[in-house]
């Protein structure tokens, strides 16, 4: 009501004009198949939120631990195990001198909890096929190496799907860093980067658990 120009309208003749039913590709192109909608930009106030609340949790950050090992010299990510919400990599080697292969991932929560994960891969042989990772570690010990060298790094933060958004830039972060990492002899395989992202599954109303009463 608000828009003095039908565009929809002049869209959908300009399809008919230039799609007729001759065009062979009128069965991609007709107004049965192309639909038009509206999409607006957000206001001035959502976009100031949005600038306030990624201020205010950089300040937070600043003052939240990052560590809680007891021993912060065996700490696995440089005292920053309690890092959230970013993609990672460790390198595996079977001696020092060797070069090894990388494996990029990606946690929404805690790298702490993602790490105590990939240990449980590590020890029980019925998950060795979780991750890339845990088949490589799996394929050393039937080496007899059960103690591979392995260096854990964080790459880059991003924030996960949030309900209502149309892409999850934690995904699509982890994607990129392993499309331009290919010379680091990855683990990961080229059908992660069309896998489906899994973040948004706790949203999904099918997903939904009632929280029990008291």
């Amino acid at each position: 009501m608000n828009v003095k120009t039908n565009v929809a309208r002049c869209f959908l003749k300009l399809i008919g004009k230039h799609f007729p039913k001759t065009n062979p590709l009128y069965k991609l192109f007709n107004k049965n198949n192309v639909k038009v909608s509206y999409s607006c930009l957000p206001n001035i106030s959502t976009i100031i939120a949005s600038h306030n609340k990624s201020v205010l949790s950089k300040e937070n950050d600043a003052d939240k631990n990052t560590c809680n090992c007891q021993k912060k010299e065996q700490c696995p990510l440089e005292n920053k195990c309690l890092d959230k919400s970013l993609i990672y990599s460790c390198n595996v080697k079977e001696h020092p001198t060797d070069e090894g292969s990388t494996y990029i991932g990606l946690t929404e929560k805690t790298f702490k909890d993602r790490w105590y994960k990939h240990r449980n891969s590590f020890k029980y042989e019925s998950k060795a096929n979780s991750t890339e990772l845990s088949k490589k570690v799996w394929e050393l010990k039937k080496k007899s190496i059960n103690e591979p060298i392995m260096n854990w790094k964080v790459l880059d933060h991003a924030n996960s799907y949030v309900n209502g958004s149309n892409k999850c830039n934690l995904c699509i972060t982890e994607k990129f860093h392993i499309i331009t990492s290919s010379d680091m002899n990855l683990m990961n395989k080229k059908c992660e980067l069309v896998s489906k992202c899994r973040h948004e599954n706790k949203f999904i109303l099918a997903n939904y658990k009632a929280i029990p009463p008291d």
